[in-house]
């Protein structure tokens, strides 16, 4: 994805957070997050979590690749006004169309 612009935080950075509160993070919203792209996609798929990518991809058949940046520095405020965590569902749910409308 060669046309996609790496996040600008329009907010101070927060302190550095430790390994075990990241997968904490990753933990408390991974229960939401499958749930909502169930409703979604309507059949089978995995939700990877990508580390070196800047959004999210698929493979538009089952697999969705998602940086958890979104959900660690969720309480962040993106360029466009709107809560990092936010962003970050909002890339699964378009990827999750990806899935849901492919043959």
């Amino acid at each position: 994805m060669a046309s996609v612009l790496p996040l600008a935080t329009t907010s101070a950075p927060p302190a550095p957070v430790g390994l075990e509160e990241q997968l904490q993070r990753l933990e408390n919203v991974l229960p939401s997050l499958v749930n909502d792209c169930a409703v979604m996609v309507h059949r089978p798929f995995r939700i990877e979590w990508d580390w070196f990518s800047p959004t999210a991809s698929t493979d538009c058949r089952s697999v969705i690749n998602l940086s958890p940046w979104f959900f660690i520095r969720g309480d962040e405020i993106s360029p466009a006004g709107m809560p990092l965590q936010e962003v970050g569902f909002g890339s699964a749910y378009h990827e999750c169309g990806h899935i849901r409308h492919s043959p």
